[in-house]
């Protein structure tokens, strides 16, 4: 009677799929099956799949294997042929070794062709005590390897810190690796990059770029077409300013060993230390990078997206509501006449009221809000109340971070001091919620200072005011639409902490913490819809008007 054999190949790593390791072990398994009278099928590949981990175990094509057999697809006293025991697994051996036991319970004589060893349901104790310690041996060559690999990547990336040497060949898809070990731009990619940057500056959705370079036939990074994830991607890349974020998924002790992940489990990527300045090649500059950021933000919340080609709302995503906190969206209020489209109907309320989540039933009309907005920015730029002295926030997120990463020092001594047995679960505790708040902090200090940024890098308020005013009074089309997302992406930089919807009138603050011993300085003209707070002693609202 023929017996079939099945013969099982892995491996781990693309340079192993370039390599010998596959061919070596189908043909070591071909060789054995004519030797013994085999009918073999080479079907059964685990290619790119770890074993150190046992992610071919839970859902690679061995887990397939072993389902087949479970459901009694695989005929009992099949071969399973496995060039050596590494190929099978790498995890620890009561996992290897179990599973070796659960494939011969099931009828399946394990073959490991290299060493000759069959395992069926009468191994003997010798068989087992062999899988046992060749399981360990697997196990700590991985390790080992996994050891040397992390020591090399680390010394990496310290030397890429110290002399910005590259520590891979691949980096942003605009660059290049030398012969010369330098990164070299490739000028058109970096052009097309510009290019997006410049758009989202100008205040233009994701969409919207998206399809205009697929029109154009800008070539694509790592994809088909263009799409907002692509542009997405791209505007959220710091590398475009030189910088390399290393990321590590390895995990240490405060005296640098290695600390294993769970069991079946890879620890996450995180970033590994704070990023490098200067690794890449410059391709934006600093001032257009913020201004970019500053459209972001002005759309960061889900009903921010422009939901026709005419750019209605100028505040959109720049508006809450004062009662709910929720956010204050543009609401049509009938179907408009032709040429009139993009500001003379419809108001701005809050979105919660249809949701029966508040009752701030104030309506403010869209056409009321533009008529108000160009003294409102000019007044800004009169004043310079939303230019900051000093980069405060800056300063403070980088002691932050310090503070962040000694912290972190102190947490993983006292993980291993727990591990050790010793009493100092009281102090992890504490320290894992300082570490909370202080994560916090450095989330609402990098808000703050990415707003700095971007104020220092904001253009002269009264000549870009001109030329997008000029622009919106003539322009039609795409270029109105450009005009209006321009003028959007200004106020979000102007006004960095947005408007406050309440009493019918929009409330413009620069102040997080105004003082509590004395009321808010808010200044505002008859008829006027909007309110601002600057300093005692500054310009009213008339007295700008008429300056305009």
């Amino acid at each position: 009677m023929t017996v079939l054999a099945y013969s099982y190949a892995r491996f781990s790593s693309a340079p192993q799929a370039r390599g010998d390791s596959l061919r070596r072990q189908v043909e070591n398994a071909e060789a054995y099956a004519a030797a013994h009278g085999l009918t073999l099928d080479t079907q059964l590949r685990d290619e790119g799949i770890s074993a150190y981990v046992g992610t071919h175990r839970r859902k690679g094509a061995l887990a397939g294997f072993v389902q087949k057999a479970k459901a009694g697809l695989i005929p009992e006293g099949s071969r399973l042929l496995i060039d050596s025991f590494d190929r099978f697994s790498r995890e620890e051996p009561t996992e290897a070794v179990g599973l070796l036991l659960d494939l011969t319970r099931l009828g399946v004589v394990v073959i490991f062709v290299s060493s000759g060893k069959v395992f069926g349901k009468q191994s003997s104790e010798t068989d087992l005590i062999w899988a046992v310690f060749e399981s360990g041996r697997s196990r700590r060559e991985s390790e080992e390897k996994g050891r040397k690999v992390a020591d090399a990547r680390r010394t990496g990336r310290t030397l890429a810190r110290e002399t910005l040497r590259p520590t891979t060949k691949t980096g942003p898809h605009w660059l290049t690796l030398g012969a010369d070990q330098k990164w070299k731009i490739i000028e058109k990619r970096a052009a097309t990059v510009v290019e997006v940057f410049e758009m989202k500056a100008a205040g233009l959705g994701n969409a919207t770029i998206a399809r205009r370079m697929n029109a154009a036939g800008r070539e694509k990074p790592r994809s088909a077409i263009w799409s907002e994830t692509t542009v997405k991607e791209i505007i959220a890349n710091r590398a475009v300013l030189g910088e390399f974020q290393p990321h590590t998924r390895i995990r240490r002790t405060a005296s640098g060993e290695i600390i294993p992940p769970p069991q079946g489990e890879r620890w996450p990527s995180v970033p590994d230390g704070p990023p490098i300045p200067g690794y890449f090649p410059e391709i934006v500059e600093p001032g257009l990078f913020e201004r970019a950021q500053a459209v972001v933000r002005s759309r960061q919340n889900p009903n921010a997206q422009p939901r026709s080609r005419h750019f209605r709302n100028l505040l959109i995503g720049q508006v809450v509501c004062g009662a709910c906190g929720g956010t204050v969206g543009y609401h049509q209020s009938f179907t408009p006449p032709p040429g009139q489209e993009h500001r003379t109907t419809g108001a701005l309320r809050c979105n919660n009221i249809n949701r029966g989540a508040c009752d701030n039933r104030h309506r403010l009309r869209n056409r009321d809000v533009e008529r108000d907005l160009m003294p409102f920015l000019a007044a800004l730029s009169a004043a310079q109340a939303a230019i900051p002295a000093q980069a405060v926030a800056v300063q403070a997120l980088a002691r932050a971070r310090l503070e962040r990463a000694a912290l972190q020092t102190r947490i993983d001594a006292l993980l291993d001091a727990l591990e050790e047995g010793r009493g100092v679960s009281g102090r992890l505790t504490e320290r894992e919620a300082e570490a909370d708040a202080l994560d916090r902090e450095i989330a609402r200090l990098e808000r703050e200072a990415a707003i700095e940024r971007a104020q220092a890098a904001a253009p002269d308020w009264r000549d870009r005011l001109a030329e997008i005013k000029v622009q919106m009074e003539t322009a039609q089309g795409d270029a109105l639409y450009e005009a209006r997302a321009a003028m959007s992406a200004l106020i979000a930089v102007a006004v960095p902490l947005g408007f406050e919807f309440r009493d019918g009138l929009l409330f413009a603050n620069f102040n997080e913490s105004s003082p509590t011993d004395r009321p808010r300085l808010y200044y505002g003209g008859d008829g006027s819809v909007i309110r601002w707070e600057f300093a005692a002693g500054g310009p009213t609202f008339d007295q700008v008007k008429a300056a305009v």
